[in-house]
């Protein structure tokens, strides 16, 4: 962990402070464009509240997604020291990952209050724990591309293609449970949906999702970990020497 802080944005010695300000800046910056479009928000009276409950967990599973799949490409050179196994490299990344984005949530959420925005979620439980489930599921999906992009490089690029694919179908700017039932039991497959939903049923009283099912992104997250496990048991020897 200590490694993966000092050497963030080429060593400086404020790439974790960056770490953490980049995906803040991010969601700040596509809420105002959307805002300042006209989007008018499905639900609530504020859309920039709206817009930050989609957009926020969906950081929370593109930053940290994208960190862990290049944990060992990052530090491929640690392996070489025999107490160190690609586990502890990886878990190391996604306490990291974790840490930031506890600490991106925070200064958001900071950032909604100070801006004048009524944040009054009607259920904190519920909402941190939408938000915790959009981070496993990154992170799921991280440590299964971690293992797999060490040893093909291409994992990396399609690990990207799916993190656009879940900004265009995860319902951030939309409520899936509006479209049509054909198009509902497709996005029903996406993980990120679930989470997204739960944060807005936590915060908007009068919403109820038809399409929320929390025990499948747990189940997902569930299976992203043993499937790591027994790549990582097939492939540990070869990763060190390629």
């Amino acid at each position: 962990m200590l490694r993966d802080m000092r050497t963030r944005l080429s060593g400086t010695r404020f790439g974790y402070l960056f770490a953490v300000l980049v995906p803040f800046v991010h969601i700040f910056a596509l809420v105002m464009v959307y805002t300042f479009l006209g989007r008018q928000a499905p639900i609530g009276t504020d859309p920039v509240i709206f817009f930050a409950m989609g957009i926020l967990p969906f950081m929370l599973l593109l930053y940290p997604m994208g960190q862990i799949t290049r944990a060992l490409v990052s530090n491929r050179a640690l392996l070489h020291f025999p107490r160190v196994r690609p586990t502890d490299i990886i878990a190391a990344r996604v306490l990291l990952e974790a840490l930031n984005g506890c600490n991106v949530c925070a200064i958001v959420l900071l950032g909604l209050v100070v801006l004048g925005h009524e944040f009054e979620p009607q259920d904190f439980a519920r909402l941190f724990g939408g938000l915790a489930l959009a981070f496993g599921v990154g992170a799921g999906f991280g440590v299964v591309f971690a293992l797999l992009g060490a040893m093909w490089q291409p994992i990396l690029l399609f690990s990207m293609i799916m993190r656009l694919g879940f900004y265009l179908t995860s319902g951030i700017f939309f409520l899936p449970g509006t479209l049509p039932k054909q198009v509902r039991d497709i996005l029903w497959f996406n993980p990120l949906v679930h989470p997204i939903e739960l944060v807005r049923e936590a915060y908007y009283a009068d919403y109820t999702s038809n399409i929320l099912a929390v025990s499948y992104p747990v189940g997902f997250i569930v299976v992203c970990l043993l499937l790591a496990l027994v790549i990582e048991y097939f492939v540990r020897n070869l990763l060190v020497y390629r």
